[in-house]
């Protein structure tokens, strides 16, 4: 015959036994959750984290460098590597820090490049940052006619040109006078070493790496 009071004691247990069980499971969600974070269990009561559970929600793996345009306002989460084999839809923005490698076709509605424009006012050697993210050469020269040549191949391929056949694009005004532009180490242009910008007009530059070592400079100078 069960007592009372036997009943109340087994009743103690029960909630203190399913009361731990609710604590293991919410330590398993955070440590699943965050991948940063874990805990020990002496009791019911007692519940002790052996590292700090980061702020920051990661999925996979632990937070390695913080993101560029978000915020923790933003809540964002961390993901070391993420295979999406189905369709993805951002409703936001997406802001890409890194290379995009894409095997197929991409249909855009509206596409800009974006940059800033580099300016030179006397002869110099442009750098891989100039052609890989400046859209716009303006050259305003002070006097006479200046020489921009274009990087070497050791510093424009680790920039942004990393595959033979990779090709990009910049235009050039001539503003003051005519601008002469000449090849860097290991590019070679189509005609000759050098060609030149008419004053007051400008120029679109195409640069394709053809080879490991080489790489194509060619204009077409738009005087008229």
């Amino acid at each position: 015959m069960i007592t009372k009071k036997k009943l109340i004691v087994r009743n103690r247990i029960l909630f203190s036994f399913v009361g731990l069980l609710g604590v293991v499971a919410l330590i398993g969600t955070v440590m699943a959750y965050s991948g940063t974070a874990g805990g020990v269990v002496e009791n019911a009561n007692n519940v002790y984290f052996n590292t700090p559970v980061e702020p920051i929600g990661m999925i996979g793996g632990s937070l390695t460098s913080e993101p560029t345009y978000l915020t923790y306002s933003d809540d964002y989460q961390a993901v070391n590597s993420l295979y999406e084999y189905g369709d993805l839809e951002v409703a936001g923005t997406a802001y890409l820090t890194g290379a995009v490698q894409m095997d197929s076709d991409v249909r855009i509605d509206s596409l800009v490049q974006t940059g800033a424009i580099a300016t030179f006012t006397v002869s110099s050697t442009a750098t891989a940052a100039n052609v890989c993210d400046n859209p716009l050469w303006a050259v305003s020269p002070p006097g006479a006619e200046p020489t921009i040549t274009l990087p070497a191949t050791t510093t424009l391929f680790a920039d942004c040109l990393t595959t033979n056949g990779d090709t990009l694009s910049f235009n050039v005004k001539a503003i003051a006078t005519s601008t002469v532009l000449a090849v860097g180490g290991g590019g070679n242009l189509d005609l000759d070493a050098t060609a030149t910008i008419t004053a007051d007009k400008s120029a679109k530059v195409t640069i394709i790496r053809d080879s490991a070592t080489t790489y194509l400079m060619q204009i077409d100078n738009y005087n008229s």
